[in-house]
């Protein structure tokens, strides 16, 4: 780390996609039967479906050690036959929306491949700064007691000086419960505005 901020070449990048309403459960269907196409080319860290702060929309989560690695599996994906013709070209046309991200992990922020546990739910938390400013705030300690910090990274590539946080629960009303834990946590300096979304694990999600 250098001022505060990630020289390690590993990187994360976020998809998020928003799919047709009538093909939701559908294309949750055929990316679990097929989600091994794409798996086998680059780690998955977790495949979530949204549940409240959006509707019919997936987050998804890959590690890169680099950038030639990754440009290496848009190649690789882009000459796979089975991926295109049996996944890509059958769920492309079920998406109203892409959107893609790529966040360093922040130097505070735990590093977690493994959760204890199953059928939790998570929070993302998205932060927006001013321009310029760097996330500096650690998690919540106490509230780390009760929920669990799977991850924080900022942004590098996309919507700029963001902050995203995601919290693992055993339950929608262990997160209720906590509310006002939540609110209490520190706000970074320089916040502009910020986002939370419920997220559920898909059943082919590394993370439960």
């Amino acid at each position: 780390w250098r001022d505060g901020r990630c020289t390690r070449r590993v990187f994360y990048e976020f998809r998020k996609y928003s799919v047709h309403p009538s093909k939701f459960t559908e294309f949750l269907a055929l990316t679990e039967q097929r989600i091994h196409l794409r798996t086998k080319h680059s780690k998955l860290f977790g495949y979530w479906a949204s549940d409240l702060g959006g509707l019919n929309e997936v987050v998804h989560l890959w590690e890169y050690e680099s950038f030639d690695q990754r440009r290496a599996v848009r190649k690789a994906l882009s000459q796979d036959k089975e991926w295109i013709e049996t996944y890509f070209s059958k769920m492309l046309p079920w998406l109203t929306k892409q959107e893609n991200s790529i966040v360093y992990n922040l130097p505070w922020a735990p590093a977690v491949d493994s959760v204890s546990g199953t059928d939790g739910v998570y929070d993302l938390r998205t932060t927006q700064l001013q321009p310029g400013v760097h996330a500096t705030t650690p998690f919540n300690t106490e509230l780390n007691k009760h929920g669990q910090a799977i991850g924080a990274w900022e942004s590098d590539i996309g919507q700029l000086s963001t902050v995203l946080q995601l919290w693992r629960y055993k339950s929608g009303d262990e997160r209720l419960a906590l509310k006002d834990a939540i609110a209490k946590l520190p706000v970074p300096a320089g916040t502009v505005a910020a986002y939370s979304q419920i997220l559920v694990p898909t059943a082919f999600s590394p993370l439960k």
